[in-house]
């Protein structure tokens, strides 16, 4: 179906995404100056807090594993930067957010291991999207007492497990995107590092370089020590490029 172009108001934005797009990097806000592909669409743009929720369903029901703050690359970026699972969430929203996946994951039959975004405005919940599959914050919950990723499988077979799945501290990950283009010259890696690029690639400016992670007893800490370890890659690469 052709959707028609939306009618900006002072106060009301659109968004062009991409269909299947994912990361973030395909949306871009909506001006008359835009052209559109018949692949994208148009998204009403909602200001307010952006989370996340992992959560494992069995086609009938589903159970939640963790909710996750995230945020975007910079200001005037919709491309994914990082998130940090909660310690702590209002309850009421808590139980909202309960309602609405298990009601999502029986009328769209959903297995395995799933994640909703969405924002919270005014203390009201607006969902973004479902994605039917693992997200990029589903490590955030990992232990060693429960593999995810069995927990996944057996989801998909309609064995939901019962136990509590949370992981008994918080983390937190965040995207170290190249300031500039650059060499990769480093083999010293630190231990928090994943995704690392191979000694030698070149990196285009603004293209990922890696991701870091960070563990804390409190969101708020691990958030701060993630956006550092970020800064210390950054600078890394950039000396040694």
């Amino acid at each position: 179906t052709q959707l028609s172009v939306p009618h900006e108001t002072e106060n009301e934005k659109w968004l062009i995404r991409k269909k299947g797009g994912s990361g973030g990097e395909h949306i871009h806000l909506y001006s008359t100056d835009i052209s559109y592909r018949p692949d994208e669409y148009f998204q009403k743009y909602q200001p307010g807090e952006h989370y996340s929720v992992v959560f494992l369903a069995d086609g009938k029901q589903g159970k939640i594993i963790g909710i996750n703050k995230t945020w975007t690359e910079n200001a005037t970026s919709f491309r994914f930067g990082g998130a940090v699972s909660l310690d702590k969430f209002p309850e009421h929203l808590s139980i909202q957010i309960a309602s609405i996946v298990s009601a999502l994951a029986c009328s769209f039959c959903l297995v395995g291991l799933c994640g909703m975004d969405f924002i919270v405005n005014d203390d009201k919940i607006y969902v973004l999207e479902i994605n039917p599959r693992p997200t990029a914050t589903f490590d955030l919950h990992e232990n060693k007492q429960q593999n995810l990723f069995l927990s996944h499988v057996k989801a998909c077979h309609g064995e939901l497990n019962n136990s509590n799945i949370g992981r008994p501290v918080v983390c937190a990950k965040a995207i170290v995107y190249a300031e500039q283009d650059l060499q990769i010259n480093v083999l010293d890696w630190p231990d928090w590092v994943a995704d690392i690029p191979c000694y030698g690639q070149v990196i285009q400016k603004h293209n990922a370089i890696s991701t870091v992670y960070a563990s804390a007893k409190d969101a708020d800490t691990a958030v701060k020590i993630v956006h550092n370890r970020q800064q210390q890659i950054t600078k890394l690469c950039r000396d040694r490029a």
